[in-house]
């Protein structure tokens, strides 16, 4: 049972390689702004992987006493009484099977668009046994979507009558990697974007108080030419070049494409949950914290996605203490990209204070870059839609918005074979067989 004074964060999923990042970054923001009660409830369906976790845990509650954690033989345990729920399951095999499905007809369509709605339509049954069992054990408890399609999640959850919001690891991992690049600590790198998951625009980029865009034009060649560059970054260098603006994710570049020959060394990067589960190992041998070197590019810390362990720690923080953090996130238009509609979802700097999240007004996102991104977040809204109240025909209108990445036929085999496939789960669950 939840402890009366402690903020409880559920986490489903609590064996997930990603909690010693989520871990350190709250033991941060208490070692910068001081203790809350706090207690983290981990569950997972290998409860020794959650105990794990619950050691690593324990080694922060040494010097932070007022954070704790627990582990929970069941969901149920986890949710009750939770004021705040984090997911991290892999949900790969029936993706799989939907792929399969789609490539018997010759009809797999990439991201960003159909592609996303084919991951969610995988991961919605899980979403809805969610949102039943947190309306049970947790009515007034927020969800903070980290499974993709984030924000189609997020959308959908807000759409069963639970607040939530999506959170993805790209705005702060593109800040991490900056940070490396200009050798500045991570806070000296400042950004204002707009966009959605997986799709948004830098529209300002501060690097220790100076001009960031002016900066990366001087210094571009010599950033390409560091040891530790990193190739995922190669695509949004690319996309500066031509637009004279960075996107929001370091990685995803979609419908952004590059020439096939383009010869880009990965083999220096492999092995990184080997090395996270080595830090780990160590960290609770040891009883000591998994501290990274300074200045490194995130990709070689030795926990998966630093920064956006700090910002959650931040989230965490500000939720708990009513105390205002600002955190990227993606929440619900209301104006804040002033030419998106109101009800999309939208990636902006967001303001966090209890169970309030304010979008930063941003004003319009140009469209002669920001156009697609635009249409993406109409798209995405609408396969939200589609998932709460399953139509064919706004299945097939979703997927008009942006029809140019296949040919029509091959768009209308994709939705055949995905409304058939979620008209299925969706009859099965009625029958309590999912």
């Amino acid at each position: 049972m939840k402890d009366k004074k402690a903020f409880k964060v559920a986490y489903i999923g609590g064996g997930s390689m990603f909690l010693p990042s989520i871990i350190n970054g709250i033991a941060d923001i208490m070692g910068k702004k001081g203790n809350f009660e706090l207690c983290l409830s981990l569950y997972d369906i290998h409860r020794d992987r959650a105990e794990r976790m619950r050691q690593y845990a324990d080694i922060i509650s040494d010097e932070y006493p007022t954070f704790r954690a627990e582990t929970t033989a069941t969901r149920e345990e986890s949710l009750d009484g939770a004021d705040l729920v984090f997911v991290s399951v892999a949900l790969y095999d029936r993706l799989r099977e939907i792929n399969q499905l789609l490539a018997d007809v010759d009809a797999i369509l990439p991201e960003p668009g159909p592609g996303d709605i084919a991951e969610a339509v995988a991961v919605v049954p899980f979403y809805v046994d969610l949102a039943d069992d947190m309306k049970r054990y947790c009515p007034s408890a927020t969800h903070i979507s980290l499974v993709n399609p984030t924000d189609v999640i997020a959308l959908f959850m807000n759409m069963m009558g639970i607040q939530a919001v999506g959170m993805c690891v790209e705005v702060e991992g593109l800040r991490g990697a900056l940070a490396y690049y200009f050798r500045v600590p991570e806070e000296a790198v400042e950004m204002v974007y707009a966009g959605v998951n997986h799709n948004g625009w830098t529209l300002k980029l501060t690097i220790d108080g100076e001009d960031g865009y002016k900066l990366l034009r001087e210094k571009l060649f010599e950033i390409e030419k560091d040891v530790d560059f990193h190739p995922g970054n190669y695509g949004i260098f690319r996309i500066f070049e031509l637009t004279g603006h960075l996107m929001s994710s370091g990685y995803h570049t979609p419908p952004f494409y590059f020439e096939p020959k383009t010869k880009l060394d990965w083999s220096r990067w492999g092995g990184k949950r080997e090395s996270y589960e080595k830090a780990l190992e160590e960290a609770l041998q040891t009883k000591k914290p998994i501290t990274d070197r300074p200045m490194i590019h995130p990709e070689r810390s030795l926990v998966n996605y630093p920064a956006t362990g700090r910002a959650i720690g931040k989230l965490i923080r500000a939720m708990a203490t009513n105390e205002k953090e600002l955190v990227a996130l993606q929440v619900i238009n209301n104006g804040a990209i002033s030419n998106f509609p109101d009800n999309t979802s939208v990636e902006v700097p967001t303001f966090v204070c209890g169970r309030e999240f304010t979008p930063q007004s941003i004003g319009e996102l140009p469209e002669w870059f920001g156009g697609i991104t635009r249409l993406l977040a109409i798209q995405r809204r609408m396969m939200a839609e589609y998932l709460f109240n399953p139509s064919y025909d706004l299945l097939k209108h979703a997927l008009s918005v942006f029809p140019i990445l296949a040919s029509v036929e091959k768009h209308l085999r994709f939705a055949e074979t995905l409304h058939r496939v979620y008209h299925q789960e969706d009859q099965r669950r009625q029958r309590g067989q999912v």
